[in-house]
């Protein structure tokens, strides 16, 4: 709301006249039981009432300045806060940005690293099952030259066990 549009909103009234054709209130008799809410059965002196609303008027136009000032006050602290505000939005929307950056970059090391890690250990359980399988020829090579030995320590010797020693 503009300050024209706060004006006209709420005009300034003043007792002794009128402002954009607004007039204040005129006491008569037929009228003063809905001023008061009471019945117009006593004439009430028009010097106090006058005094009374020519008060309240006052009271008014005071409330009215206040709340002017105040509209302008907000409005001078929404000017103020509107260029931080932007400057905070872009900061925050380039913060969010480099996270989403740096998420981005974990992420890919991190697959990296995985894969490098995944095609470590493959690696090494293809070396395992090759040296597996090499120790199970080894194995059976030793079993093999140890029956060739007991075959051969009989014929020589005639002696099953023939001092070679059993495991």
């Amino acid at each position: 709301m503009n300050q024209e549009e706060l004006k006209s909103s709420y005009p300034r009234f003043s007792p002794k006249g009128t402002r954009s054709g607004t007039t204040l209130p005129q006491v008569s008799p037929n009228n003063a039981s809905l001023m008061n809410g009471r019945p117009a059965s006593r004439k009430p002196q028009a010097r106090g009432v006058k005094r009374d609303i020519e008060k309240l008027w006052e009271v008014i136009n005071q409330q009215q300045a206040v709340i002017e000032r105040q509209h302008q006050e907000i409005e001078r602290i929404q000017r103020m806060v509107e260029p931080m505000s932007d400057v905070l939005k872009r900061y925050t929307d380039q913060a969010e940005r480099r996270m989403y950056k740096k998420m981005d970059k974990q992420s890919s090391d991190q697959i990296k690293t995985n894969t490098r890690i995944d095609n470590a250990l493959a690696a090494l359980r293809r070396a395992k099952a090759n040296s597996d399988e090499k120790a199970r020829v080894f194995t059976d090579q030793i079993q093999q030259l140890h029956s060739q030995l007991q075959f051969l320590n009989e014929e020589i010797f005639g002696d099953p066990a023939g001092g070679v020693p059993e495991e």
